[in-house]
């Protein structure tokens, strides 16, 4: 999904020339995009895991959904 997401952000010569701008801002380098979804498919299920124990780890995370008819 994150990658069908970022895909769809930058179908525009402009969009993608921005993204080129500040990734090459940030220093990165110009085409640090391009190897966005090389970089999300390396991510492991154990990465997530070990991110969301070290942020999440004191904080309670709520969800809530629409009532159920009857």
């Amino acid at each position: 999904m994150v990658i069908a997401l970022h895909a769809q952000e930058n179908t525009t010569i402009s969009g993608q020339a921005q993204q080129a701008a500040l990734d090459d801002l940030y220093g990165l380098g110009y085409n640090y995009d391009k190897t966005f979804d090389a970089r999300i498919q390396a991510v492991t299920k154990d990465q997530v895991i070990a991110a969301a124990n070290k942020y999440l780890k004191n904080h309670v995370l709520v969800t809530s959904s629409p009532q159920a008819e009857r």
